[in-house]
């Protein structure tokens, strides 16, 4: 069985490792999105899309 102070250590880890994970993967989203916005946004004025 695991201590008490890994358990904490563990959990904490965990627990960044999830914050950390989370804001890559709305920062990524956001620039994905943004590239795509880039990309159609000159088909919007001519009617295409």
């Amino acid at each position: 069985m695991m201590s008490k102070d890994k358990l904490k250590f563990l959990t904490v880890v965990l627990s960044i490792f999830s914050l950390v994970a989370s804001v890559a993967y709305i920062a990524y989203r956001m620039a994905s999105e943004r590239a795509y916005r880039e990309k159609w946004k000159d088909y919007n004025d001519c009617g295409i899309v």
